[in-house]
């Protein structure tokens, strides 16, 4: 299975976040739920985490970045 993470819209107002740590990088194993990155906005920060045990394929944005809501963030899959 190979899903695009895309960047989560945790409340009515926000429209984007900004990349502040990238976890794992490309080729990385993660488990379920741990964090692939983490990005903050004016109110909060947050995880970008792993839907399943699987591979960090690709990831599609950098530090610093600001992502608007919904747009993909890194690639994920279950086989390397």
């Amino acid at each position: 299975m190979v899903a695009k993470l895309k960047m989560p819209k945790l409340g009515m107002t926000m429209t984007f976040g900004t990349i502040c740590k990238i976890n794992h990088p490309a080729g990385d194993f993660v488990k379920a739920g741990e964090p692939i990155m983490e990005f903050e906005t004016n109110k909060l920060s947050d995880k970008v985490a792993a839907p399943f045990d699987g591979y960090v394929k690709e990831i599609l944005v950098e530090l610093d970045d600001d992502v608007e809501c919904g747009e993909p963030v890194c690639v994920f899959a279950d086989q390397p």
